[in-house]
């Protein structure tokens, strides 16, 4: 019995040490992992950092918020001309006494007797007079539309003082008025509203029904003020409970149906012709794996707190992540952008955007981890540098090659093909400053010649480090179908360029060498650099619209957009009549009525 227990009591405590090994084990390689990825990014990039602060805030001022709310209605307004209406459902009720009936709106119920307004539609709509957006602190906004005259047409049926018939009508309400109140939060990184005081005024309303049995017009016109009296008040309380469930319900599912994490660019929507002027036709696998890059890295667009409410002005705060297919993990954080907004005194703009330097940090740190970064210029990679790349060319002509830049390697290796590969030490990154971005690189670069029988040695392996500065500017450029598009433009100024001979097969070329073609790579770069950023290189571009005169200061960790912008209106209109053909599909099926 004690031998038995005593065996127990070893493989118990052997399998305990085999699982804190192994527990150890997986710490161990954890650690050394997240030590190795903690490696790639410099210190000036977790400078100032921390958790909890957002990448991107969108700050929208009492002109932002007039301005979209009448395209908004303006587009509403539209397109419901073109919407077709659900059923309006009526339980008629008869008073004993005046036999006059009164009508409710009401879901379906066995015992009622329910009747239909059929084949809805808007015949004239008159946009209203105003729209009126007012900011209520903390997270409100308060919407008064003034003035507005409906029209609708449609089929009636049922059973109007025990006569059973159907006919067609029409409603004409007049000077409608209504005051809706909107609380906005975050929930779960999306922005959640509920529906407040609500107030709908109808001035005037006119019943008329037409194409019908005489003895129901007979009917409904000695009754017509009493009808008109019955059902002015149902249809302004049912304006306001159709506001309810359009933002309680609708506008929320809507909101909740859109991805917080987009693409930075959409397939087939990059727009190549104008960031690279003259490539149009690009084959390499530099631009595939640049295409490939910006259609899988995200942008993290999740609200991390309750949107912020002033008098003049509306602020949300977005995570602003951008991470391949959004999947996160950037070890550092972006630096405190709160205090960069503006004072209500100073808002002349529309809508000011500021954008931490951790947006494109987080962007080239995931980059360098996907290995996107590292790449190799070649004749079969990169054909576009094909010349570029020989090691021989008739300089009497102008040719250039590299072989121009280090004469060394045209000697030892004339009439091959250079093959440069290039592999970051660190994420690079870009760091804001005042008036201008500061970007740092540091890499190793291997030099490696291909003969023309197919053979390939290294000759060169060297280690890179590089900074610049960069002043940017906003402007809009013309593409090929007249649309205006939004470029950033600026000037580029090579502060550093140290090449470090790591090894060379080259007698000829050591330190000294390098030394002198590093001051010219340097302006090599500058000039490559700037010739991309005078042409300018475009911004995505939003579906509902675009930006107008836009402006860009750069400041330390982050940089602000104030800006003006145009909406699409048919795009708009377009959106809506979609939103509300599927709300009405939805609802037939589920056999739910306006």
């Amino acid at each position: 019995m004690e031998m038995c227990q005593y065996r127990q009591l070893i493989c118990s405590c052997g399998i305990t040490c085999y699982g804190c090994y192994l527990l150890f084990s997986t710490l161990l390689i954890g650690i050394n992992g997240q030590s190795l990825m903690d490696k790639l990014v410099r210190p000036e990039v977790r400078q100032g950092g921390r958790d909890g602060n957002a990448g991107l805030e969108i700050t929208a001022t009492q002109k932002g918020i007039d301005y979209l709310s009448d395209q908004a209605f303006k587009a509403l307004n539209s397109a419901l001309k073109s919407i077709p209406i659900p059923d309006i459902v009526l339980e008629e009720t008869i008073s004993k006494k005046s036999r006059l009936f009164s009508f409710k709106l009401t879901k379906h119920n066995k015992k009622a007797k329910i009747r239909r307004l059929k084949g809805l539609k808007i015949l004239l709509l008159k946009n209203a007079e105003k729209y009126i957006a007012h900011l209520v602190e903390p997270n409100k906004i308060e919407w008064d539309v003034r003035n507005m005259d409906l029209e609708l047409d449609g089929h009636a049926e049922g059973l109007i003082d025990t006569i059973r018939g159907k006919g067609d009508f029409k409603i004409k309400l007049y000077n409608v008025d209504v005051n809706q109140t909107v609380k906005m939060a975050a929930d779960d990184g999306y922005i959640k509203l509920f529906s407040g005081k609500c107030q709908a005024s109808v001035n005037q309303m006119d019943i008329v029904f037409y194409n019908t049995q005489a003895r129901i017009q007979n009917y409904i016109k000695r009754r017509q003020k009493s009808l008109n009296k019955k059902l002015k008040p149902l249809f302004q309380a049912d304006i306001c409970s159709r506001l309810r469930k359009m933002i309680d319900k609708d506008f929320n599912d809507e909101l909740r149906g859109q991805p917080l994490k987009v693409p930075l660019s959409a397939k087939g929507q990059l727009i190549w012709s104008n960031t690279f002027q003259g490539d149009n036709n690009l084959r390499s696998k530099l631009k595939q794996k640049l295409t490939e890059l910006l259609e899988n890295m995200q942008i993290d667009g999740s609200l991390m707190r309750d949107p912020i409410v002033k008098p003049d002005m509306a602020t949300v705060d977005l995570k602003g992540e951008v991470s391949w297919q959004g999947q996160g993990n950037t070890p550092f954080y972006p630096n405190s952008i709160s205090n960069d907004r503006p004072s209500s005194s100073s808002s002349q703009k529309m809508f000011y955007i500021t954008v931490s330097d951790y947006v494109m940090n987080s962007l080239l740190y995931h980059a360098t981890v996907r290995k996107f970064l590292t790449f190799t210029l070649s004749k079969d990679e990169t054909p576009e540098f094909a010349k570029l790349l020989r090691t021989s060319c008739d300089q009497e002509k102008g040719e250039l090659c590299a072989g121009s830049f280090l004469p060394e390697i045209g000697k030892d290796y004339p009439n091959s093909d250079l093959e440069i590969f290039f592999e970051p030490i660190r994420s690079p990154a870009l760091i804001s400053m005042l008036g201008k971005l500061k970007m740092l690189v540091d890499a190793f670069v291997t030099m490696s010649v291909k003969d023309q029988t197919g053979s390939k040695k290294q000759i060169v392996k060297c280690q890179v480090d590089a900074s610049g500065d960069t002043t940017l500017s906003m402007g809009t450029n013309k593409t090929s179908n007249n649309d205006e598009i939004t470029v950033m433009k600026g000037e580029f100024t090579s502060k550093q360029l140290t090449i470090r001979l790591i090894e060379s097969s080259i007698k000829e070329l050591d330190q000294t060498k390098i030394d002198d073609f590093s001051k010219t790579a340097a302006f090599l770069l500058e000039s490559a650099i700037n010739d991309h950023l005078s042409k300018g290189v475009p911004l995505p571009k939003a579906t509902f619209g675009h930006l107008v005169n836009p402006t860009l200061t750069l400041s330390d960790r982050k940089a602000r957009i104030d800006t003006d912008i145009k909406i699409d209106q048919n795009r708009l209109e377009k959106l809506i009549q979609q939103i509300a053909q599927r709300k009405f599909n939805s609802e037939e099926r589920r056999d739910k009525y306006f």
